[in-house]
């Protein structure tokens, strides 16, 4: 009987210590972001774009801290201008307070508010359960960021008009800055009030460019496509959003820029030649 009860109590002594230390470790686990990279390349980014960063704990230290050895780890985050980093949700990170420039989190985010080549460096430092006197700072790490404006897309003939003999299938041509691919959004009006909503319809010219491009790419429209019937007479393209692959990763929902003018696209009627006709005998 006494065995049993020591067994047991062994048993509950080892699930709280995995759940408090466990939890202490899974504290610094990333969002789930399925699209974190490490390699060489510069993290591209739009200009207003709130973004995340994320380094993986130090396995040893890791190990430690589900060991009970250790406390998480605190992150010297370095952002431009001296500014404080945010979690991946957007509200304040955590410092530390005694060591001002420490933070709590592994993965943060940034606003970048300019264009322009930066560096995003953050150290790992380890904690000790009596505080952060004795920690030690690890190597640092550091990340190139290249901020770009955010895309633009415009009929290349603004408020222009395109008219079409038999055909209903119309491209209206546009001209995008940005990072191909892009998605762009629009409606078509026609004399009707009939209204055809596309939604990130994907547009590309092939060669996905990284960044500072200006492509002449039309938007091919079906003018049949329900619920509009192809009927001759004027229709209304009205882009309502357009985003490219950079616009597309930010945290807060960036877009791209285009001016609020509709083009208008004719679809002419074909005529059917009557026979020719004369004055018939007196």
């Amino acid at each position: 009987m006494i065995m049993k009860k020591m067994t047991m109590l062994k048993s509950i002594a080892t699930v709280a210590l995995f759940t408090v230390f466990g939890m202490g470790a899974s504290a610094q686990a990333p969002s789930g972001n399925p699209n974190y990279v490490n390699d060489t390349q510069a993290d591209s980014v739009v200009v207003g774009a709130r973004m995340p960063y994320y380094v993986q704990p130090d396995a040893t230290v890791a190990t430690m801290v589900t060991a009970g050895l250790l406390n998480p780890s605190y992150y010297k985050w370095e952002l431009p201008g001296g500014a404080a980093p945010l979690k991946y949700d957007g509200s304040a990170a955590t410092p530390d307070g005694t060591l001002s420039t420490y933070y709590k989190e592994s993965e943060i985010s940034f606003i970048w508010t300019s264009t322009g080549s930066f560096i995003v460096k953050t150290t790992e430092r380890s904690n000790p359960l009596s505080g952060l006197t004795n920690g030690c700072d690890g190597s640092q790490t550091t990340r190139n960021v290249e901020v770009v404006a955010v895309p633009t897309i415009n009929y290349t003939n603004a408020g222009g008009y395109l008219g079409t003999c038999g055909s209903t299938t119309i491209n209206v041509p546009v001209t995008l800055s940005g990072t191909g691919p892009w998605k762009v959004s629009y409606t078509v009006t026609d004399a009707a009030s009939n209204v055809l909503t596309v939604t990130d319809q994907v547009v590309s010219d092939g060669n996905m460019p990284y960044r500072g491009s200006v492509t002449a790419i039309p938007l091919s429209i079906n003018f049949t496509s329900a619920p509009l019937t192809g009927a001759a007479g004027v229709y209304h393209v009205a882009i309502t959003k357009v985003t490219d692959r950079l616009t597309a990763k930010s945290l807060n929902g960036i877009v791209g820029t285009f001016n609020g003018a509709s083009y208008n696209v004719g679809v002419l009627a074909t005529p059917t030649t009557s026979p020719i006709q004369y004055i018939k005998n007196l």
